[in-house]
């Protein structure tokens, strides 16, 4: 039964219920008190919550259930590196490759912790998850990311390049996409906030000053403007949040059969949903950030939800954005 609640967990993970992804971890504790699975699970819930204490304990809890527990180990490794703790996070990241040393998502967080010499074991050890036969397809190509990885901090640059290229062939076979649907989304977007449309919502929203959306494309350095921003004490870095599209999509659908009046309400409600869902990660603390890069797609609906929220547009050459997306696992 424990395991059912586990998998429940994940799959509410998956549609980013995280609320209801850690209720569910937490009954699969509470039925199995020693259950590892469970303690990992909510550690990722927390994590993602921005709740990193408990998410911290909640993994080592894991650990200790466990000590053999590589994915356990990996994800403390990732929480404590994004916390700022890099020697405890090498730690970690060690010991999950200790425990599985063929695992291509351990190594590729081992690789792409701090710069890899020539003479460090883990060039080869990268080389060999990324050719094996027995190792997953998905561990493969993160492998062959942090091959070329570490190629590239040795200087290189064309078995890098050929890594990378060999990666994203065989990352591209995994991913359906249909470039159609979102560029009709684009030009509903600009058919439907006109600025005639802007100026009849106009003052409608929530009049919260908190929020900062920091927008950009991928790689063109949101996290850093994030870091920055955030070194003021007033302002808590949230990271990438999904709450504005979530909030979104449960609001009614924006029809011509509408009234104004109606669609005023209706955005002043996402704006007020959006302050009220971001109350925990803002913590008191009078500006929160929002760096999803994709909510640039939003930007008319964020303007007349939260009218008072500042946005940060990051712009970067677009040679250097192409590039580094292709040389980045995401």
């Amino acid at each position: 039964m424990a395991v059912r609640h586990h998998e429940l967990g994940n799959a509410l993970l998956e549609q980013g219920d995280l609320d209801g992804a850690l209720e569910a971890f937490e009954r699969a504790i509470a039925i199995a008190p020693a259950f590892a699975w469970g303690y990992n699970g909510a550690g990722v819930a927390l994590h993602r919550k921005h709740k990193f204490d408990d998410a911290v304990d909640a993994f080592t809890t894991a650990l200790r259930i466990d000590a053999s527990y590589g994915t356990a180990a990996d994800n403390l490794g990732v929480l404590l590196r994004e916390l700022g703790d890099l020697r405890e996070a090498k730690r970690w990241f060690l010991r999950a490759v200790e425990l599985e040393p063929d695992n291509g998502r351990f190594l590729r967080h081992l690789a792409d912790h701090e710069p890899i010499d020539a003479r460090n074991p883990l060039v080869e050890q990268l080389e060999r998850a990324a050719s094996a036969a027995h190792v997953p397809a998905d561990l493969r190509i993160e492998a062959l990311f942090g091959y070329a990885k570490a190629l590239s901090d040795q200087g290189r640059l064309e078995e890098a390049f050929s890594a990378l290229k060999e990666a994203n062939r065989l990352r591209r076979e995994t991913i359906a996409y249909d470039q159609q649907p979102l560029l009709q989304s684009f030009d509903l977007l600009v058919d439907t906030f006109s600025p005639a449309f802007a100026s009849a919502v106009r003052n409608c929203g929530h009049p919260s000053r908190r929020p900062i959306f920091i927008v950009g494309m991928p790689r063109s350095g949101t996290t850093l403007v994030e870091s920055l921003l955030a070194a003021h004490p007033d302002v808590q870095a949230g990271g990438e949040l999904a709450t504005f599209e979530l909030g979104l999509a449960a609001m009614p659908r924006i029809q011509s059969s509408s009234s104004l009046s109606e669609l005023r309400d209706a955005l002043h409600a996402l704006g007020a949903t959006y302050i009220s869902d971001t109350d925990d990660i803002a913590d008191g603390v009078p500006y929160l950030t929002d760096k999803m890069p994709f909510n640039f797609r939003f930007l008319p609906v964020i303007n007349a939800a939260l009218p008072n929220a500042r946005i940060v547009h990051v712009r970067r050459n677009p040679l250097d954005v192409a590039y580094s997306c292709f040389a980045t696992y995401f």
